[in-house]
Order: C-alpha cells, then sequence, then structure tokens
C-alpha cells in the first residue's frame, strides 16, 4: 500500500517503484489541473475516493493484472496494459517490465550471458528506458481518464466520441518523464 496527496495505491510492486509511480500519479493530477486552469474548468472534489484519494491497483504481473481485470471488471483485452474503470472508480494497470515480449528480449539477453556471448550494455540500458517509458506512459494516460472523469470534466459515456476520450489522455503521455507533460505544444511526444 502506498499512499501519495491524492492517490491510493494498492500494489506488489516494491516500495521504491511504487514511490516512483506515485509521484508520476502525483504530477499527473498537476498536469490536469494546468489543463484545465487554462481552459477556465475548474475542478470539483467531488469524484475524490476513499476519504480524498483516487484508488490505483498497479500489478507486477502482466497475468494477475488479467485475472484481476477479467474478475473484478470484466475487462478482457488481453492487449491492454492498463484501464480505468467508471463503474468502480478506479485505475489498474501493469509494470511494463513483464510484456511479454519485453520478456522475451530480456531472456534472450540473459542466454548470451550465460553462454559467455558478449552483451552490449547499451542493448540492457534500451530496454530499461523502454520499459520505464512504457509504464509511465500508462500510469498516466490511465490517471488522466480517471481524473477527468471523476472531476466530470470528460467522462467516460458512449455519448463521448472516442477521439477525445482516448485523444485527451493520449496527449499527456511524456516524450520524457523527466519533463513536464500535459497537452502543451512541443512537450508531447505526439508533437513535432
Amino acid at each position: 500500500r502506498h499512499r501519495t496527496t491524492r492517490f491510493e495505491m494498492l500494489s506488489d510492486m516494491p516500495g521504491d517503484e511504487a514511490a516512483l509511480h506515485g509521484r508520476l500519479l502525483e504530477r499527473a493530477a498537476h498536469a490536469v489541473e494546468d489543463f484545465c486552469d487554462r481552459l477556465d474548468m475548474p475542478l470539483s472534489g467531488a469524484g475524490d475516493h476513499d476519504g480524498g484519494r483516487h484508488l490505483v491497483i498497479a500489478f507486477s504481473s502482466r497475468l494477475d493484472f488479467l485475472s484481476f481485470a477479467g474478475w473484478s471488471d470484466e475487462v478482457h483485452a488481453r492487449w491492454l496494459a492498463g484501464y480505468f474503470s467508471p463503474a468502480n472508480g478506479h485505475m489498474v494497470y501493469h509494470h511494463a517490465g513483464d510484456n511479454p515480449a519485453v520478456r522475451r528480449v530480456s531472456d534472450r539477453l540473459a542466454l548470451f550471458e550465460e553462454r559467455g556471448e558478449p552483451v552490449d550494455p547499451a542493448q540492457r540500458e534500451a530496454i530499461e528506458d523502454f520499459v520505464d517509458h512504457q509504464t509511465a506512459s500508462v500510469v498516466i494516460h490511465e490517471a488522466v481518464h480517471m481524473l477527468l472523469h471523476q472531476h466530470a470534466i470528460l467522462t467516460a459515456s458512449k455519448e463521448n466520441p472516442i477521439w477525445p476520450v482516448e485523444g485527451l489522455p493520449g496527449s499527456f503521455e511524456p516524450r520524457k518523464t523527466t519533463e513536464r507533460f500535459g497537452p502543451n505544444p512541443r512537450q508531447t511526444g505526439r508533437t513535432p
């Protein structure tokens, strides 16, 4: 269990990883607040859960994530890395390090090392960077879904077209997690 100012996180991830994700969640909340302030749409506190905190459920294991998604929220899309459940008011995701493609590449590099074959450290670093970026993108994307929905800015209603419902959270995904993110020009990976 990890708690931040706005989020309550239930996770089997190590404490330092959960703390890192908690900081990303808080940064996402600040980015949403900034975005709404620029549009003169103040956020209400009406959507907060658990005494003012939003519930986040994070898994280390993709299989545990898929099992929970099917059992708890009846989400059966095996391609998902995360989702926001409007009906239950929580977001759920898994760490990108347990993506099958990432595991295959990591296992292949480990096999080369076991055989005594050289492995370029840059390859390991590239995998770690990819995993960190993918995980951060999912955390931020799903947090934006949750925050916009719970504050009645952009609900997950069938009446809303898919392009703003998915496009707006996508515009918050960072090019680099060390930089400021949000739908500002030249600050997201979707902006030239």
